[in-house]
């Protein structure tokens, strides 16, 4: 447990994103998973090694590709602008070929120390898959 301002160790924080209920994934700015949790591995049916250093679109349902994409380049533009989250919902392959319906939110978070910028997506199996895409 945390005690006042102390702040988790950098391991702490790796065993937080890796045993996190929610599924989710950082990007770099080119749209790849640069990691993974364990939690968005088990929703695509996929192992970690299949999902890292490949671009986020790949595992997006080829007909909602194209907004998602105009959604991200939004995303860059807005963060440029100080806005940095979002959310929506479309959906991903899993290893199977089967349509999983989500709700995803997005974060773009600040300039590291080299200006590099990074996208969180968080995924969580959609509770109201009839809802259109996005």
């Amino acid at each position: 447990m945390i005690r006042g301002a102390e702040l988790p160790t950098p391991v702490v924080w790796q065993h937080a994103f890796r045993d996190a209920p929610v599924a989710m994934g950082i990007c770099d700015e080119d749209g790849r998973f640069v990691a993974v949790n364990t939690a968005l591995a088990q929703l695509l049916a996929r192992p970690v090694e299949q999902l890292v250093g490949r671009p986020f679109l790949t595992f997006v349902h080829p007909a909602d590709r194209p907004h998602s994409l105009a959604v991200y380049f939004e995303a860059v533009v807005a963060a440029a602008a100080g806005v940095r989250r979002g959310h929506g919902r479309l959906r991903c392959l899993s290893g199977t070929g089967t349509a999983i319906p989500v709700a995803i939110s997005w974060t773009i978070t600040e300039p590291d120390g080299f200006g590099t910028q990074h996208g969180v997506v968080y995924l969580n199996p959609d509770p109201a898959p009839g809802c259109p895409a996005l």
